[in-house]
């Protein structure tokens, strides 16, 4: 039972569960400044449907990377790497998939039944965008708009989901509070794929880091970084969000950027994509927590 556990977690990458939650949280808050607190049943229901769709779609990351042996092509001592490593059998990792986006189905109906019609669409789309990911003909990720998918749907399609669940408008203020998220999100992907880069390029993936070469991935990750900081504080200066967000954001971009020229320092290759992605992680951290102090008052 305990390994079964431990080997649920390992498939799942419970750790990188922290981008989903991230959104989710903004989207609390950013909903409790607009239109008072969310009722708690729905609140439950979409944190745990956002969950089960994200460790799905993880677990299917690991399944498919795995049969079509694109793992292969990068060194297997990375920790998250279990069924590369023969640590977790694939077809474990298939049905851990498979139950979690069952469980998301499940989550999503009864969130439907409490007058959210809307969202068994909405959550089908987010289900079948995640599959695609890795799995298809065509997998998002062996495509140079890899950052740009994750980062619109964890991010501005995700908050947009939870603030109509939590009967906000979807109007110009909830795209607007979305797009640091969708910022960061991408600048996770970009981290990972500019690490990446040797055995994608082996493995025929042509994500957007194998396209434009080494320099231009790792600048692409300081830009998106930019953009997120600089998008914040002028939803603030603009009233999208409390314009106390504008001074939490701009506080917080010091550490930030501390961060990330820690990680340039270090270089993005297979050697320091466990350190980066640690960093990458770190600056979506503190970005969050920045932004959310950013409604107390």
């Amino acid at each position: 039972m305990t390994r079964t556990i431990g080997n649920f977690i390992s498939v799942v990458e419970l750790r990188t569960k922290l981008v989903s939650v991230s959104t989710l949280a903004l989207a609390t808050v950013y909903v409790s400044w607009r239109n008072g607190p969310p009722r708690a049943w729905p609140l439950v229901l979409m944190w745990l449907a956002t969950l089960a769709v994200d460790m799905g779609t993880t677990a299917f990351n690991n399944y498919f990377d795995y049969w079509r042996g694109t793992d292969r092509f990068h060194k297997v001592d990375e920790p998250d790497k279990v069924v590369a490593r023969a640590e977790v059998e694939p077809g474990f990792a298939f049905w851990v998939a498979f139950w979690c986006f069952a469980a998301a189905m499940i989550l999503g109906l009864l969130l439907a039944l409490a007058g959210n019609l809307w969202v068994l669409p909405a959550g089908a789309a987010c289900m079948l965008v995640g599959f695609l990911y890795t799995g298809g003909p065509v997998p998002i990720s062996r495509t140079p708009f890899g950052e740009l998918v994750a980062g619109a749907c964890l991010g501005p399609a995700l908050f947009a989901i939870a603030c109509g669940v939590w009967s906000l408008p979807l109007d110009s203020g909830v795209a607007i509070a979305a797009l640091p998220s969708f910022f960061w999100i991408a600048a996770i992907l970009a981290v990972n794929n500019t690490c990446d880069i040797e055995g994608d390029r082996l493995a025929g993936r042509k994500t957007w880091s194998v396209i434009t070469g080494q320099r231009v991935g790792e600048l692409t990750v300081i830009l998106l970084g930019l953009g997120a900081q600089i998008t914040g504080i002028l939803a603030g200066l603009h009233g999208y969000l409390p314009r106390l967000a504008s001074l939490t954001v701009l506080a917080g971009s010091l550490p930030i950027a501390l961060v990330i020229i820690s990680m340039h320092r270090s270089g993005f290759s297979h050697a320091t994509k466990g350190p980066n992605m640690r960093r990458i992680l770190l600056c979506l951290l503190l970005a969050t927590a920045s932004l959310t102090c950013g409604y107390i008052s």
